[in-house]
């Protein structure tokens, strides 16, 4: 690797932690905040006539499916990694188990 490339990829890593850190903090809701949101559903659900239900109500809740999709994704592609490695598509893969 060269430098460049281990720098960015560090600076990656920092942010994305930063944030994972920094989600539930923002998140966080006051007692009057969850009152104020519940009152607008309400609200929003009497002048509404779809009577659809809303996926996420709360920025927590759309922040856990954020975390929730992103873990997804990242576990299919490590599967689909590990699957071709174990084919041998790789180039330098044979499919074979080597201890090391």
């Amino acid at each position: 690797m060269n430098p460049i490339r281990t720098f960015t990829l560090l600076v990656s890593v920092a942010l994305a932690t930063l944030l994972i850190a920094a989600a539930p903090a923002l998140a966080q809701d006051d007692a009057d905040d969850v009152a104020e949101v519940e009152q607008q559903v309400e609200d929003d659900a009497a002048e509404d006539d779809d009577h659809r239900i809303a996926l996420a109500e709360t920025p927590r809740d759309r922040v856990a499916l954020l975390l929730f999709a992103a873990m997804a994704l990242g576990g299919t592609v490590a599967f689909l990694q590990g699957r071709r490695q174990m084919k041998g598509s790789h180039e330098q893969a044979s499919g074979e188990f080597r201890w090391r």
